[in-house]
């Protein structure tokens, strides 16, 4: 009597767990996709036509001092943004940031410190870089924010133009390579050997800047606003010296550095 009790009890139980499952399939009404047949490569999507984005800017700025006429730079700009992918997942991505300026009565202002030794036309390249992912070592080669401090994490240049690294370094971004990604749920790491010239892709005898970067999370920063981390760079960078001023121009001086940030 009491086995045949047990016995209904465990069909009851089993019976009701299916029902449940059946009320709540996350599955249904969703139709299973044709399978590859053997020996057929998975298609790739559209390197060229998906993924693809373009953009464009125009921009126009005049400032004026006490003891100069009136400083006008105008430009016009563009970025392409290009993520490879296949049917399951995203490789890799390529992103190109430029614009033509033209300059005339060269003031010195905080938001344009590479116009002082540009003169009339001249096409600047920003962003120059590219990203193959394989989290968590996803691998970077190419000209970005110089990634110290937090710069790479509030990136909020269309509405507040930050200038930490420009005044620590000398630049803002720099020619470098290395491994970044998450660490676990909490943590985000960069890894990365920098050039250390920063506008052009040069050596004149410096051995470059390593940098290492532990900072919380990107959840942080969506559920939370919080943003924090602790940032550690050393070694040799390019600076130009107005005391060794040549035929050519500005030499340049190697500085060594090291510094600390959190």
């Amino acid at each position: 009597m009491n086995i045949n009790l047990v016995a209904c009890l465990i069909s009851f139980v089993v019976s009701g767990s299916q029902a449940a499952h059946a009320k709540i399939d996350p599955f249904a009404g969703i139709e299973a996709s044709t399978a590859t047949p053997a020996g057929e490569k998975t298609a790739i999507s559209s390197w060229f036509g998906e993924n693809f984005g373009f953009r464009e800017e125009l921009m126009s700025e005049s400032a004026t001092s006490r003891h100069s006429p009136a400083y006008s730079r105008q430009s016009a700009g563009f970025e392409l943004l290009k993520k490879f992918s296949t049917e399951t997942k995203t490789v890799g991505s390529l992103n190109l940031q430029g614009r033509l300026v033209r300059r005339d009565r060269y003031v010195p202002v905080l938001n344009d410190m590479e116009g002082m030794q540009r003169r009339g036309w001249f096409f600047e390249y920003h962003n120059v870089y590219t990203d193959l992912y394989n989290d968590p070592l996803n691998f970077r080669i190419g000209r970005f924010y110089v990634p110290f401090g937090i710069n790479l994490q509030t990136d909020t240049h269309g509405t507040l133009l930050q200038l930490s690294n420009e005044r620590n370094f000398g630049f803002e971004r720099d020619w470098y390579t290395g491994l970044w990604g998450t660490l676990t749920e909490d943590l985000s790491y960069d890894a990365h050997y920098l050039v250390g010239s920063g506008y052009d892709l040069k050596y004149r005898g410096q051995s470059g800047l390593g940098v290492a970067r532990l900072s919380l999370g990107n959840k942080y920063s969506f559920e939370r606003g919080l943003e924090g981390g602790l940032s550690v760079m050393g070694g040799q960078r390019l600076a130009p010296a107005p005391s060794r001023l040549s035929a050519r121009g500005w030499m340049d001086a190697i500085v060594s550095q090291f510094r600390l940030d959190c």
